[in-house]
């Protein structure tokens, strides 16, 4: 958890927070908004560089679309003002990233109290930034800006997922882990060369590549989908494809072949490729197609296990 651990530097908070951005970015536009965003909920699986992180604990979760949300859920230190009110949006979720941020960065909360009365009274006002926590020696000023922007009282005002990934305080989240060179290479191979218009066929690629796949096997391909989703929002894009060929093999797909190529791997027709898509096609086939795997993938469309798929 999160919380276990009590002392990061800038780059590390900045890391985090990026993460917890494009997480909750993914969820706001899927409709979904958390509701109960702290510190015991954050799950670090390397607490070294912070590549992977988890959310969890989505029990408060609640679909969204533009309809106000009113029931007052959450954790006291975390709830945004209009939460506290009773009428408020997915932005919420920002506000306890903000707390969160806060609390990275100084080792204290913003909020507190001797009870919950006390502490909604001061998410109420203006947050304040101690100077023996806040000096200009110990934080630089993109932060302290980035933590008053995302703790801004006025819900309307408040930025978006998208908007505070966009922040100069982001920058400070420097990804160091190298690629290797053959496995790029090698996606790149495999996002042209897929090809089938089998529907079982595709299905059973994202079963394997989302519930077989190890975390070994999908650790690079990571980093390369994070790299490649410029925007942050968990697909890619036409363009986004276009320019990572152009930048790493120093090509332009033509219109027609990159159309081509996208129809097939957009297994889901939703106009973008997802994660799962990017690691069922971008995976070595003959490494993915496994004879365990496919049996298990097999054994999971035979409901009725009559060694048949109907």
């Amino acid at each position: 958890m999160l919380i276990k651990r009590k002392n990061f530097n800038e780059s590390e908070a900045a890391s985090i927070i990026k993460r917890m951005l494009n997480a909750i970015n993914y969820c706001h536009k899927m409709g979904i908004v958390h509701r109960d965003l702290k510190p015991e909920n954050v799950l670090l699986e390397d607490h070294h560089n912070f590549e992977t992180l988890k959310i969890c604990d989505w029990g408060t979760a609640v679909p969204y679309q533009k309809k106000r949300l009113h029931s007052m859920t959450g954790t006291a230190y975390y709830m945004a003002p209009e939460v506290i009110e009773g009428n408020y949006s997915k932005k919420c979720d920002i506000w306890s990233i903000g707390v969160i941020a806060f609390m990275l960065l100084s080792g204290k909360a913003p909020f507190y109290g001797r009870n919950n009365d006390e502490i909604f009274a001061m998410a109420k006002v203006p947050v304040v930034f101690p100077d023996k926590e806040w000096s200009n020696d110990k934080i630089s000023q993109e932060s302290r800006h980035f933590v008053e922007y995302l703790l801004t009282l006025s819900e309307s005002k408040r930025p978006d997922a998208e908007k505070a990934l966009a922040h100069p305080f982001i920058q400070y989240a420097t990804d160091n882990s190298k690629v290797n060179k053959k496995i790029t290479n090698q996606m790149f191979d495999n996002l042209l060369k897929f090809r089938t218009t089998n529907a079982l066929k595709k299905a059973a690629f994202v079963y394997m590549s989302s519930q077989l796949v190890s975390k070994e096997e999908r650790s690079e391909l990571d980093i390369i989908f994070k790299r490649l989703d410029k925007n942050n929002d968990g697909w890619l894009t036409k363009l986004e494809i276009q320019d990572a060929f152009r930048q790493t093999k120093q090509r332009i797909l033509e219109s027609k072949q990159l159309e081509q190529m996208f129809a097939q791997i957009d297994i889901n027709n939703s106009g973008r490729i997802d994660y799962s898509e990017f690691i069922a096609v971008a995976l070595n086939s003959e490494q993915a197609l496994c004879d365990d795997r496919l049996k298990h993938a097999f054994n999971n469309f035979d409901r009725d296990g009559s060694g048949q798929i109907t």
